[in-house]
């Protein structure tokens, strides 16, 4: 199997001749962010079994079978030439389940920037986040054109009118269920009892304006139901 892993060994300062801790450090973390990408790689290969499975082989490697998935996924979704190499393993993993377009946007944007593992997944969260809830609204303006040819027939107004509202309420379900996906990942990775100061005040900040965009939204659509009602009693 080929690889592309360079052992990271820290290298003296010129003008001491010592190697300082953090030196020393920095190359311990990249040493082990390479030995990532080499067990993502490997996992990726083909040089497993065909009939070994995820779980049996997260059991003999004493390791959980989603670690096992992720890293290949993250091998996958990052090949060699894709990867930024000033950037870690772990930056990379925090975009894997992005569309490449957006995981080549933040990548480049991180290393540019100087971006930790926890500032990227930040951009990655809102990036995901935005995309599904403009995947709902796609939805909805699709569902609205549907709905206005089919109300050209009356004979079809009343079961238009029926399965729009049942596919609105499974839509706002939808986007329910995103901004709780996302509200539940930063509690269990940063740990609310973690926060402090500025952190506790932004999260709280950002959380109350998810609210409102969801309360909007909702309005929206029981204005819309409202206004359908009474056109229909005033046509009874």
């Amino acid at each position: 199997m080929p690889t592309h892993i360079k052992l990271v060994e820290a290298q003296p300062d010129p003008t001491t001749g010592t190697v300082s801790w953090l030196t020393e450090a920095q190359a311990i973390l990249d040493r082990q962010s390479a030995a990532s990408w080499e067990f993502a790689d490997f996992l990726a290969s083909d040089a497993l079994p065909d009939d070994l499975s995820d779980g049996a082989l997260a059991d003999q490697l004493g390791v959980s079978r989603s670690k096992v998935c992720i890293y290949r996924e993250v091998s996958t979704a990052w090949p060699y030439d894709k990867r930024e190499q000033s950037l870690s393993f772990t930056h990379h993993m925090e975009l894997y389940r992005l569309p490449e377009g957006h995981r080549l946007s933040l990548i480049r944007t991180a290393a540019a920037s100087g971006w930790s593992p926890k500032r990227l997944r930040k951009s990655a969260r809102e990036v995901s986040l935005s995309g599904r809830m403009a995947k709902s609204e796609e939805e909805r303006r699709a569902l609205k054109r549907k709905l206005d040819a089919a109300l050209t027939d009356p004979r079809d107004a009343v079961t238009g009118l029926r399965n729009r509202l049942s596919t609105l309420t499974k839509l706002l379900e939808k986007d329910a269920a995103a901004l709780s996906d996302a509200i539940v990942e930063v509690l269990t990775d940063d740990g609310i009892d973690s926060l402090h100061g500025n952190m506790r005040a932004g999260l709280a900040r950002d959380l109350r304006r998810a609210g409102n965009r969801l309360e909007a939204k909702l309005q929206a659509m029981l204005d819309g139901v409202d206004a359908m009602a009474t056109r229909l009693e005033g046509r009874g």
